[in-house]
């Protein structure tokens, strides 16, 4: 095989030798002037080729190799080298032969700067051309031979080429083709997949998982050969629906999970369903399960039939769920794809949904006859409204004194007593026999009673007397659970109580990590020494709670466990009126509003919380399902976190002097614990709550000691925004009315998160600390970056003021701050506490007065405290040489789609009515939203009261009064008084221009406008401005200069 390397060495030559003749052939060709034999202007046009094919030669060689791979290495190059090697080494010694023949000329002048001498010179060398006619000839007839060898040979090379690359394109296509079925048929799959997760609201997955494991081994196969069963899957069967009740905890939903499963066994399609009155946190709920329940149904069949209905995937791309009628029509067509075959749907807790319509939606899918290859089986207590509709088309199945049931039971409690657990009962003779005769019948159909009963017997010294002596369980199942309750052991009734606190503040569906709450309850034990285990839990509390064990694929470890209520009716008992007014048993009652159940929760978490120091990784906190940290420190902090945000929370540490010490204990930014609760704050950044959360972002000076250590802790306190805990704080380390104004006039250092915008999105701080000169400077300075600082900020103007600063206690920076659903609260109005202090503004001090900002602010309540000052004149302006304020006025209502008076400069020499109908103008423009109608209502409100007063529309920055801008509703507009005659005809204020007059400015004049005393600047009016001022600015001109017309 030819090397390919020496052939591009030949090619290389060859193109030089090529260049090199052809170029020594043009000039003997231009040095005779044409006067040349014609053969040797041939061999310029065939040099001339051959250079041209060798170069493009050398493109195919190049093109030929991989990105690293080298010329010699590529297979396409080594073929066509096979092919023109000889070739190319003949015309390599021909070219070199001609190269001989030729003299090489000297021209050393540019053929337009030659002299006669030179052109008579080179004339003569040439005719001196060395060429004889028979090697003439014989060269070109090798030069033309090889070259028409050496394209015959990349032809042929070639068109192989083409041949393999037309088989290889054939079989690309081939694949392309498989390709684009498998990314349809993947791209079908995806959106089945969409849609059926949009369907689906409410996943009940979990809830099945959890029936599942509760169910025995060997039972519930009764309902199989019940004559029920039988009579609703016969083919023949004309009821199509199967209706299972009974009482609660009696085992429908564990019934259900049985049927479930037997259905996914067999292939069949299928979908199932479990209502529930509680959310996935567990707490109570009431709500229509109806669209829920199809939603999900009609998502399982979808997929379980590879098809999805036409019309879903419009309304998915629209945003909008389809209403109960479009989920029933979705149902319907899927049926229609398994061509007759049946499908089967379990629903179950129908009782739950909080109207009859999902029972009535049952029944309409059981009887009419666009479903008839659809069979139901529903369950429910037997509750009036899902009885009335259900029991005329079903077969009714009762769980009620069912001996199939009974049966169930005595078959598990014998499989129980054979395990080791009751080896010792081998030595009283028939004991095991008397137990599994005896208990079923005491159970009455519930399995959980039967089994704690068993726990109980397990331990006592005299089994036979203690079953003896147990009464039957209770008819109905609240006095089952108070049975229950009554049974627990002194000994771990505070333990208990805790248990089911945490588990009720968690969520009773999800349950709690066992370990947590052993733990938990284990650290926080006053009594200690008291053994607590989820073995005595269980015994103590028996049909009260389940433990749901989570194992590894192959079945031999526990990977999770958790601890929760059996049944949403133990949650219920235990917020029930019943157990709060019970005389032995109201220790149990648990509600949030009036118990110790958040006392409880937050204590055992804050004594948790006190066993962390450091820090630790957020993005690397090992979870449990529950998405629950695993470290129960981590846990216990975030938690205290969420209950200590929460006002409605917080009110229960008030009363409880233990939950107070021990929460002022926990806020203390230089406890080892405190970068741990700051993380958990920081955790939670992207969610705007953290905007009110500054006190728990900040880095607060390590070295602090003393009043300034004081202050830090004071901040901490504030957070919680509950007046009456600051308060106990206070007392608590303060003794008289110096101390409490030294700490809140003592500076001290923080290091605070950038503005809101920016921190949220990157968490960052500064890089150095920020000196304060007192705790409200603090939350100004929050306020400034963008912080929600108005409650804390309000609670200390409102409650602490007479202890801050005097330049803090004036009205303006009252109004700044001012929320009236937060005044009950704080012990009152803000600002009526502010206007009947000495500390207020007279007015004049200031551009503007606090009428005029409460008006602009759209302050309702503020506007009625200042109006009720006696002699107050409604239509005073503020004093233009006067500066503005310091504390910059809030938007009460300002948001991207409302514009208010609040989204436009304050102007003080404009009155508060011209202020408020001034910014009716802009806000009558846009969309009103919610948020507009709260405007409306306060504008209308304020409106009246200036009018009221003697309101009136003035405007000084012009000189006179505007005519008046449109009262809400009304499109007329209304003339107008200012302190003289009524103005001249009223003209929309977009055609009206300004006027010059003595003593002000005009066109093309400089106008001098005073921004502050002893400041000024010049401003050039506007040229041919079309409208009056749709912004008005809020500097104002000096006093005594002339004013403008409108």
């Amino acid at each position: 095989m030819a090397e390919v390397a020496g052939l591009v060495s030949t090619i290389f030559t060859i193109i030089a030798f090529a260049r090199d003749v052809t170029l020594a052939t043009k000039f003997y060709v231009d040095a005779a002037k044409g006067d040349c034999p014609k053969d040797i202007k041939l061999l310029v046009v065939e040099a001339a080729s051959l250079q041209s094919t060798f170069e493009s030669i050398d493109f195919i060689f190049k093109n030929n190799v991989e990105p690293g791979q080298k010329l010699e290495d590529s297979i396409e190059n080594k073929r066509i080298a096979n092919q023109i090697f000889k070739p190319c080494e003949i015309c390599k010694e021909t070219l070199e032969e001609l190269q001989g023949m030729i003299k090489k000329l000297r021209v050393s002048r540019d053929p337009g700067d030659r002299t006669t001498r030179d052109k008579v010179r080179n004339t003569w060398e040439a005719a001196k051309w060395p060429f004889k006619k028979e090697s003439f000839d014989a060269a070109m007839g090798k030069l033309h031979h090889c070259r028409t060898s050496i394209i015959s040979g990349l032809t042929t090379e070639l068109t192989t080429t083409v041949k393999e690359i037309q088989t290889n394109v054939r079989v690309i296509k081939d694949d392309v083709k498989e390709v684009k079925g498998a990314v349809h048929a993947m791209d079908d799959k995806m959106d089945r997949e969409a849609i059926a997760k949009w369907l689906s609201k409410t996943n009940p997955s979990d809830l099945h998982s959890k029936a599942s494991q509760f169910r025995e081994p060997n039972t519930c196969r009764w309902l199989p050969n019940s004559s029920q069963w039988k009579a609703w899957v016969a083919d023949d069967s004309k009821t199509r629906l199967l209706w299972i009740h009974g009482v609660p905890g009696v085992g429908k939903t564990v019934l259900s999970s049985y049927i479930v499963e037997q259905y996914r066994n067999l292939r069949q399609p299928y979908a199932f369903y479990y209502c529930s009155s509680t959310d996935e946190r567990g707490e109570k709920w009431a709500r229509d399960e109806t669209a829920h329940c199809l939603g999900w149904i009609l998502a399982r069949l979808c997929l379980q039939v590879k098809s999805v209905p036409a019309f879903l995937k419009p309304l998915k791309e629209r945003g909008m769920y389809p209403t109960v009628e479009d989920l029933l029509k979705g149902i319907e067509a899927v049926l229609s794809f398994l061509n007759g075959k049946r499908a089967y749907v379990i629903i179950d807790a129908v009782d739950e949904s909080k109207t009859p319509n999902l029972a009535k939606v049952i029944a309409t899918l059981s009887t009419d006859a666009r479903y008839r290859n659809l069979f139901v089986v529903a369950t429910s207590r037997r509750q009036a409204d899902v009885q009335k509709v259900l029991e005329k088309v079903s077969i009714s199945v009762s769980l009620d004194r069912n001996a199939d049931v009974d049966n169930d039971i005595k078959a598990w409690v014998t499989a129980q007593l054979q395990k080791d657990d009751f080896e010792d009962w081998n030595d009283v003779p028939k004991l095991k026999e008397y137990v599994a005769f005896s208990l079923p019948s005491k159970a009455r159909g519930m399995f959980r009673y039967a089994a704690w009963q068993l726990e109980v017997l397990k331990d006592a010294r005299d089994p036979r007397a203690k079953l003896n002596a147990t009464r039957d369980r209770p008819e109905s199942l609240d006095g089952t659970w108070e049975t229950i309750l009554a049974n627990i052991p002194e000994k771990h009734r505070d333990n208990v109580i805790k248990a089911f606190a945490l588990i009720l503040s968690s969520g009773w569906r999800y349950g709690f990590a066992s370990n947590l709450l052993i733990q938990a309850i284990q650290q926080s034990d006053m009594k200690g020494g008291i053994p607590f285990s989820i073995r005595a839990f269980t015994q103590a509390c028996g049909p009260l709670i389940q433990v749901v064990r989570k194992m590894s694929a192959d079945g031999k470890t526990v990977v999770d466990e958790s601890v929760g209520f059996a049944h949403h009716t133990v949650r219920d008992f235990l917020i029930s009126d019943r157990l709060k007014n019970h005389k032995t048993l109201k220790d149990f009652y648990l509600d949030e509003s009036d118990s110790r159940r958040i006392p409880l929760t937050l204590s055992t978490y804050l004594e948790v919380t006190k066993t962390f120091s450091g820090t630790y990784n957020p993005d690397n906190v090992p979870v449990d399902e529950r998405m629950d940290a695993k470290d129960l420190r981590i846990h216990a902090m975030r938690q205290v976190r969420s209950l200590l945000y929460h006002q409605s929370l917080t009110r229960h540490i008030t009363p409880d002097a233990k939950l107070r010490a021990l929460t002022f204990e926990i806020l203390n930014p230089q406890a080892p614990w405190y970068n741990g609760l700051s993380i958990c704050t920081q955790e939670a950044v992207g969610d705007s709550g953290v905007r009110d959360m500054l006190e728990w972002l900040v880095k607060y000076d390590s070295k602090a000691t003393g009043i300034e250590q004081l202050v830090g802790r004071l901040a901490l306190v504030c957070s919680l925004k509950n007046p009456k805990i600051l308060s106990e704080f206070l007392k608590t380390h303060l003794k008289g009315p110096e101390d409490f104004t030294k700490l809140f006039t003592a500076p001290f250092k923080v290091i605070l998160p950038a503005k809101w915008s920016e921190y949220k999105k990157t968490g960052k701080l500064d890089s150095q600390h920020t000196s304060l000169p007192n705790i409200l400077e603090f939350y100004l300075e929050g306020s400034r970056r963008g912080y929600a600082m108005k409650a804390q900020t309000q609670m200390l103007l409102t409650i602490f003021g007479s202890y801050l600063p005097q330049e803090y206690n004036d009205i303006y920076t009252n109004l700044a701050f001012h929320d009236h659903s937060l005044c009950a609260s704080f012990g009152g109005c803000s600002i009526k506490k502010a206007l009947s202090t000495t500390a207020k503004q007279p007015a004049g001090n200031f551009s503007f007065t606090p009428l005029q900002a409460a008006t602009h602010s759209l302050d309702m309540h503020a506007v009625e405290a200042i109006l009720s000052q006696p002699g107050l004149n409604v239509n005073q302006l503020g004093d233009p040489t006067a500066p503005q304020p310091p504390i910059k006025l809030p938007r009460h209502f300002a948001s991207s789609v409302v514009i208010v008076p609040g989204s436009f400069p304050l102007n003080g020499q404009m009155s508060p009515l011209y202020i408020l109908q001034k910014g009716m103008h802009h806000f009558q423009t846009v969309d009103r939203g919610s948020f507009g109608s709260d405007a409306l209502k306060a504008k209308a409100a304020i409106q009246a009261e200036l009018e009221k007063r003697g309101g009136k529309c003035l405007d000084k920055t012009s000189g006179a009064s505007p005519p008046a801008a449109r009262s809400q509703g009304s499109l007329q507009p209304a003339r107008q008084q200012t302190g003289g005659a009524p103005t001249s005809t009223q003209q929309p204020i977009q055609q009206r221009r300004p006027q010059a007059v003595q003593g002000q400015p005009g066109q093309g004049q400089a106008k001098l406008v005073q921004k502050s005393p002893g400041q000024a600047s010049v401003q050039k009016p506007l040229q041919g401005r079309a409208q009056d001022r749709n912004v008005i600015n809020s500097g104002a001109g000096p006093q005594g200069q002339g004013s403008t017309s409108r």
